[in-house]
């Protein structure tokens, strides 16, 4: 049997405009076409995460049983938009989170010409790793 699964991330079905919150299009999207044909959802990094909506929507793909939800960015160079992303997906147990402290050797090669605070000046020499690596939980 030919299982088709099916994604989306409309805002707006043609007859119902469901505002900038996708939590209710994916609920009705869930019931009309079943859980086993919508184990996924995308979300939008400029229209969510500029409203902050991460943690809602890992929440509500929670209670739905989604098991993935994909990110769609305009810009890929968006820092603050992939930290929200991750931290809301961490906060809701999709992700893991390690740490480990480092020791961070920066070189200058101008002599006494290097300046302090010019970041150009300097590059990563060496990095060591202190101790062991530990899992960090909410």
């Amino acid at each position: 049997m030919l299982l088709i699964h099916i994604m989306c991330d409309q805002y707006y079905d043609g007859t119902i405009w469901y505002g900038h919150d996708q939590r209710q299009f994916w609920t009705d999207y869930k019931n009309f076409y079943t859980q086993l044909r919508v184990p996924a959802h995308w979300i939008s990094g400029s229209i969510d995460g500029s409203q902050g909506d991460f943690p809602i929507l890992f929440g509500h793909a929670n209670n739905l049983g989604v098991n993935s939800l994909w990110l769609f960015m305009l810009d890929c160079n968006d820092p603050y938009v992939i930290d929200q992303f991750c931290s809301s997906g961490w906060n809701n147990g999709w992700l893991r989170k390690f740490e480990q402290y480092y020791c961070i050797e920066w070189h200058c090669d101008y002599g006494r010409e290097c300046d302090r605070s010019n970041p150009y000046d300097w590059y990563v020499y060496k990095v060591w790793p202190l101790g062991n690596t530990r899992e960090v939980f909410p």
